[in-house]
Parts: structure tokens; C-alpha cells; sequence
């Protein structure tokens, strides 16, 4: 079995930008990243061992509620679909996936469990307005890290930290 997964992503990923999805039960690896690996499309969310605040000022594990809702999003055995738009420099192989009709980052932006990822929007501008919307909204009814404080990933990752929390 391992090796006829090999060959699937290999091929997979040797096929152009926007070709004809790929479809697969997903792993869960965080908030943003399904197997095989995929980095879900124009979203960045908590890592998984980030830290949020809550507005009562709690300390909470904002990466694994990301996860959970990713995994909810996706259910525990469901077939995902994904169509690729394109490669981080790291390699990485970026694309919107679906969950049945379902686009899986639009939804993980509009429940306040990632933010917008900037970089990825020109790939598919089509996207990039309800995306941006999807963000605001789960903004303006305080949804997800929303709720409280929280550090964006991007900077998370780099080493910014919430005060008290980690």
C-alpha cells in the first residue's frame, strides 16, 4: 500500500497547477494541513501547539481547537477532494480542498479557526473576496481566536509570543 501512495503523490504532484483533483481520506495534521500533505489554500491557522487568550484572559490551546475543527470540518472518515494551485517554496503543494460542496478553508475561515493567507490569494482570485469576507465575518461576531486575543500564526511561528501563555 505505501508504495502505491508513493506513486499517487508523486504523480500527483509532477501534474500542473489546477489539474484534475485528487480525492483521499484526509489525516489531520493541524489546522491547515490535511495528508499527503496539502497546505489548504489562502488560510493560515493556529499551529498546533499555539496558545490563544480568551477575553477572561485564560490561556487557551487555540492550535488544537483548530485542529478539531478542521476534523469536523473534514469528519472522521470522509473522502476529501483537492485541487492543486500551486507550491510553496518549501515544496509543499497548496490547494483548495472540499468536503463534499463544502470548501474546507472558507469554512475554517468563516467559523474563526484560521486567517487569510495573503500569499496564496493571487493564485486564485476568484477566491480571494469571499475568502476576505468569510474572515471579516467571522471577525465581526467575535468566532474561533476571534473570541479573544491571539498571535497570527505567521508571527507565531516566527516567535512571537502572548504574554503569559507560553
Amino acid at each position: 500500500m505505501k508504495p502505491f501512495l508513493a506513486l499517487f503523490i508523486a504523480l500527483w504532484i509532477a501534474t500542473p497547477a489546477r489539474a484534475d483533483p485528487a480525492t483521499g481520506i484526509p489525516y489531520i495534521v493541524d489546522g491547515d494541513s490535511v495528508s499527503l500533505p496539502f497546505r489548504l489554500f489562502g488560510i493560515d491557522a493556529p499551529e498546533l501547539y499555539q496558545t490563544c487568550q480568551t477575553r477572561a484572559g485564560r490561556c487557551d490551546p487555540c492550535g488544537k481547537r483548530a485542529q478539531v475543527a478542521l476534523k469536523t470540518l473534514t469528519g472522521k472518515a470522509r473522502t476529501i477532494r483537492c485541487e492543486r494551485t500551486g507550491t510553496m517554496i518549501s515544496g509543499r503543494v497548496i490547494a483548495v480542498c472540499f468536503a463534499g460542496q463544502v470548501d474546507i478553508g472558507k469554512a475554517m475561515l468563516s467559523r474563526g479557526w484560521a486567517v487569510i493567507y495573503r500569499r496564496h490569494l493571487s493564485q486564485v482570485p476568484e477566491l480571494a473576496s469571499s475568502y476576505i469576507a468569510a474572515e471579516a465575518e467571522a471577525k465581526a461576531e467575535a468566532r474561533g481566536i476571534w473570541a479573544g486575543e491571539f498571535i497570527r500564526p505567521e508571527r507565531w511561528r516566527r516567535g512571537d509570543r502572548l504574554p503569559g501563555c507560553e
